[in-house]
């Protein structure tokens, strides 16, 4: 007959080792709260030595028995999810420890929207493009609280609304980011165009930087490049602003630019070294 002493002794010893078995299971996310479209890394202390097998619920609907103390899972979907671990001992399914199960919370995005009361596409002279943020809260119905503006070309601003003009030709992409009150962000963008006219063309006779021959041309243009300057981008242009031909980084005296079946017409050759050079060419 056990006495009492050890029959408690067994029970403490039996206690100690429920508990551990029970906090094999237990989950340790990378955050509790996030925002649709992240990843959210999940971790129990068992390691797969440990155990026989293992079940993972996600509550999106997802389920995993792979092997693995640590799993990493993506929300593509907002909303409150409960997440369950299950470790079997043997291949008869009996339970080493849990389901345990914590909560997390996914936040649904904003909505970004770039709204224009001006033309997309300007002249130079007086260009005054009007952005407008006419952004929407997700479904969470969190406020937006910040926004960051990018013109693409180097302007920025945090206004809901700005006015920006440009003061070089050429075809730009303007982009907000805006956050909520959650944390979660979202990105749109617009492109906006400055055509090329004779206004906004420096001359090669102008202009010593480079020297273009022959201009007009028939099958090919050369570019004669200083010794001193090292060009790191070019590029060949239409007068709308789209870009035909685009080289970066070039360490050459000179640059043979082929027609290569550009029909006849005037095109924009950019070229950028330590300042920006424009030159208007001639296809004969």
């Amino acid at each position: 007959m056990m006495s009492l002493k050890r029959f408690l002794l067994f029970a403490g010893l039996s206690l100690s080792v429920f508990t551990i078995n029970a906090q094999l299971c237990d989950i340790t996310p990378s955050k509790f709260k996030g925002c649709r479209g992240d990843h959210f890394e999940f971790s129990i202390d068992a390691q797969p030595f440990s155990y026989y097998s293992i079940k993972w619920e996600f509550g999106d609907g997802f389920i995993s028995n792979q092997k693995t103390s640590f799993f990493q899972h993506l929300y593509d979907t907002f909303g409150v999810f409960t997440i369950k671990v299950t470790l079997f001992s043997d291949a008869s399914g009996t339970i080493k420890c849990g389901p345990k199960s914590i909560t997390i919370t996914i936040n649904d995005l904003p909505n970004a929207i770039i709204g224009l009361l001006s033309p997309t596409k300007q002249n130079l002279k007086g260009n005054m493009f009007e952005f407008v943020d006419n952004s929407l809260p997700g479904m969470s119905h969190a406020p937006i609280i910040q926004r960051y503006w990018n013109f693409g070309d180097g302007g920025i601003d945090s206004v809901p609304n700005p006015v920006y003009s440009y003061h070089q030709s050429g075809t730009y992409l303007a982009y907000i980011l805006i956050a909520d009150t959650n944390g979660c962000f979202d990105t749109a963008s617009k492109y906006v165009t400055i055509p090329y006219s004779s206004t906004s063309i420096i001359e090669s006779a102008k202009s010593t930087e480079f020297f273009l021959y022959p201009n007009p041309f028939t099958k090919s243009v050369n570019v004669n490049i200083p010794r001193n300057k090292t060009i790191t981008e070019i590029n060949l242009l239409d007068l709308s602003g789209n870009q035909i031909l685009f080289r970066k980084i070039i360490r050459e005296n000179n640059i043979e630019i082929f027609r290569d079946g550009l029909p006849r017409g005037m095109y924009i050759l950019k070229i950028i070294a330590d300042k920006v050079s424009v030159y208007k060419i001639m296809a004969e």
